[in-house]
């Protein structure tokens, strides 16, 4: 999937784990999974960093199949959605 070539669009790699280790715990990821690696989250502009990471307003991964199944086309839909409506 390509990168979102907007200027209000962020892209972040967690290379310390700290952030996996943390929505590991608090989403449901597939077959009881406790770490989140390959990943998808999209937050909205009201999503706030401070001393816990925000609940994302959406997200899909790579780590199995259920519901939240990476789906490059659909992320693409909602990431453009909400750049659309910040304009």
């Amino acid at each position: 999937m390509k990168l979102v070539n907007d200027k209000r669009a962020v892209h972040f790699w967690d290379g310390s784990g700290r952030l996996g280790k943390h929505y590991g715990k608090t989403l449901a990821l597939p077959a009881k999974q406790r770490f989140a690696w390959d990943v998808y989250f999209v937050f909205d502009g009201k999503a706030k960093w401070e001393n816990m990471p925000p609940a994302p307003m959406n997200w899909m991964h790579q780590l199995g199949q259920d519901q939240q199944r990476l789906d490059g086309d659909k992320l693409r839909k909602i990431v453009e959605g909400l750049l659309k409506n910040a304009e």
